[in-house]
């Protein structure tokens, strides 16, 4: 297809997605995520990309992933993390030691087997079992990682998640039940003013919240290009990362930034964007021939952790419903805690689990670009 034909494609393909998954509770049930790669595997591989794509992929790629970052940061409560009880506080705590401690020792375990840049692979497993998809996205920029690598990560990722989501509101309560007490130390918080989500807003308020956001992590990016051209080239993007990660945080102290609606959800369609690009650009002849090696280190990681975080969360006293949610949140998502609450019948630990795993996502990328280069020391 002709170039432009590509690039609004690409740039509209996650709306007609979302539309699709509202419209159809199978499509919603598979999630938009995996909706955007198998589009961009049919764009990539059924011959539709003209010989001048790839300039504007890696541009699209760049800005998707930058620009999404500070928006997603900028709905962050952080003056609010301090409500959090003791026992969410613990099992964050224990959440992200184990999460570190399993993908150290997978890398020990795994790095004579053929896995291509275990430390690359390493860095970004922490980064999304700590924070999320924007964190293995930016850390695919962070540390140079190749579309196939990447492609690779994110699906087996998925196929692991399911896994654990399916243990969890299964049997997750009745076995980790046997080794954790079942005392609940916090609940719910009653929210005494109204958010910004709460109101309906036209949609001539709805453009205007999202372009006054664009505009602000467009500047956050402006700010972290130029600091980044002090810097040798080696080390620009990475610079870019972390200062877009940093400023965002920072603009979320700004009443009127926080509270600007649909600045999240933005970024999430930004996400969508690079996940569809991302996913045209990877050959997948390459993707099924390559032996699963990531696969197992990914199951290593994500199951081992599990097992840590009981093991630590026993040690600390923390219950097994605070302990099942905070996992979800790190391993999964936060949205998926919620679900996952009901599940387990008790609705008094969504504020923790949630609030664990928006912790993790503003750390993600800090840990996952420390833990990628402390890993090529061993």
């Amino acid at each position: 297809m002709p170039l432009p034909i590509l690039i609004i494609t690409y740039l509209l393909s996650p709306a007609l997605i979302l539309y699709l998954c509202q419209q159809h509770k199978w499509m919603d049930n598979v999630g938009a995520v995996l909706w955007a790669y198998l589009l961009g595997l049919a764009i990539g591989n059924f011959d539709l990309l003209p010989d001048n794509a790839a300039k504007a992929q890696d541009l699209i790629t760049l800005l998707t992933v930058t620009l999404s970052i500070p928006l997603m940061l900028f709905s962050s409560n952080i003056r609010d993390w301090k409500t959090m009880a003791g026992s969410a506080i613990k099992s964050l705590l224990a959440g992200v030691f184990a999460v570190i401690l399993a993908i150290l020792l997978g890398f020990v375990v795994l790095q004579n087997s053929g896995i291509e840049a275990p430390e690359k692979i390493g860095g970004m497993l922490v980064g999304v079992y700590t924070g999320g998809t924007p964190n293995l996205a930016a850390l695919k920029l962070m540390l140079d990682v190749d579309n196939d690598t990447y492609l690779t990560l994110h699906t087996y990722d998925m196929l692991v998640s399911f896994v654990f989501l399916v243990f969890m509101i299964t049997v997750g309560q009745r076995v980790l039940g046997l080794i954790l007490p079942k005392k609940i130390e916090f609940g719910t918080k009653d929210n005494k003013h109204e958010s910004a989500e709460s109101r309906t807003f036209t949609t001539k308020e709805k453009l205007r919240s999202v372009a006054f956001s664009l505009l602000i992590a467009t500047i956050i990016f402006g700010i972290a290009g130029a600091l980044s051209l002090l810097f040798d080239q080696s080390h620009q993007m990475v610079i870019v990362i972390l200062t877009i990660t940093t400023l965002g945080i920072a603009a979320s102290f700004n009443r009127k930034i926080n509270r600007t609606p649909l600045s999240f959800d933005t970024g999430m369609y930004l996400i969508l964007i690079f996940s569809v690009v991302v996913a045209s650009m990877v050959d997948i002849q390459s993707f099924i021939t390559e032996p699963p090696r990531v696969f197992y280190y990914i199951l290593f990681a994500v199951f081992v952790s599990l097992i840590l975080h009981v093991l630590i969360s026993r040690l600390f006293k923390v219950d097994v419903d605070t302990t099942i949610v905070v996992s979800t949140s790190l391993i999964c998502s936060p949205a998926f805690v919620p679900f996952v609450a009901t599940a387990i019948k008790n609705k008094k630990v969504i504020l923790g689990g949630i609030t664990a795993g928006l912790i993790g996502f503003v750390i993600g990328n800090y840990l996952g670009f420390a833990i990628s280069k402390l890993l090529t020391l061993i």
